[in-house]
């Protein structure tokens, strides 16, 4: 890994504004494939050579035993920034080889969209196999969180 030296008053790294939402009304789907939540935010950057944070906290729950929960985030919901290029995998996942399962799921993600045009970004979530897949199951809070940092060359 490099090391880059910053000047003392570059402001490079420095946060510049921080947006953030918050659930707490449980959703659920029976989908195997990705379907939008209501945790979602909008941010602007203010330069395209700013990166995006995405700090998550999502409550999910399967109900069925030998079952998961996939979480993942989309930009502009065409643009999975989740591992492989189907969303397979997502950000998240929690699987359990036992009966009901609850899990919380925090993915950390820096994205680039290289833009200064409003981003939305929303969580969505899929089942794995089998059961319901639940999000804030029992009202337990998820939360999304963007932060635009100060990019560099």
């Amino acid at each position: 890994m490099a090391l880059i030296k910053l000047g003392v008053n570059s402001g490079k790294g420095k946060v510049l504004q921080v947006v953030n939402s918050k659930i707490t009304t449980q959703e659920t789907t029976t989908s195997t494939s990705f379907v939008a939540t209501q945790l979602s935010l909008n941010i602007t950057p203010i330069s395209s050579s700013n990166k995006i944070l995405l700090l998550g906290n999502c409550a999910l729950y399967n109900n069925a035993g030998n079952a998961g929960a996939i979480m993942n985030i989309f930009r502009d919901t065409s643009t999975s920034l989740g591992k492989n290029t189907g969303g397979a995998w997502g950000l998240g996942y929690i699987f359990n080889g036992g009966s009901n399962l609850v899990g919380q799921v925090s993915p950390v993600y820096l994205d680039t969209p290289s833009t200064t045009s409003q981003i939305n970004y929303k969580v969505y979530i899929r089942k794995h196999n089998l059961g319901t897949v639940y999000i804030s199951y029992d009202g337990t809070p998820s939360t999304l969180t963007a932060l635009e940092i100060a990019g560099w060359l």
